[in-house]
């Protein structure tokens, strides 16, 4: 588990040069693109984005790769109380696009929201991670997408 930025940013890193098949299976590479998607996405969008005290309060972060070369952060928050818990799985695929998975009683209706959304959508779902509080701006569930087409 990773605390500071400095140690999310260090572990992104270290993945440069992992090899085909680095989990024994048949995982790509970290790619060098979603990899810098990643560190831009960690230090331009939420250093930018998210004000002092929301900092303060940001959970411990896994940053893990993904098999198809990419980055995952993954959060686990109960900051206010136990009973007050929110999860926030974000895979960066590019610059501006994300999938996510998200979990926790503040997101209203079932609790759970997964889809895929752009940089605004995901620094929105952090700022829900670091506060609770569900904002207009966090992207619709998928099944909630899936209905309006």
């Amino acid at each position: 588990m990773l605390t500071t930025f400095t140690q999310i940013v260090e572990r992104i890193n270290s993945y440069r040069g992992m090899p085909e098949g680095w989990d024994g299976y048949t995982a790509k590479a970290p790619n060098a693109d979603k990899l810098n998607a990643a560190l831009r996405f960690l230090c331009h969008g939420l250093m930018l984005e998210l004000q002092e005290p929301l900092l303060q309060r940001f959970p411990p972060c896994w940053a893990v790769p993904t098999t198809d070369g990419g980055v995952q952060f993954s959060w686990n928050s109960d900051i206010d109380s136990p009973g007050d818990f929110r999860v926030l799985e974000l895979q960066v695929l590019a610059d501006d696009d994300f999938d996510f998975y998200a979990d926790g009683h503040t997101l209203g209706g079932h609790g759970m929201r997964s889809n895929r959304t752009n940089l605004r959508g995901a620094i929105a779902l952090v700022r829900w991670l670091c506060t609770g509080e569900a904002a207009s701006d966090l992207p619709p569930d998928f099944d909630d997408a899936e209905r309006e087409r």
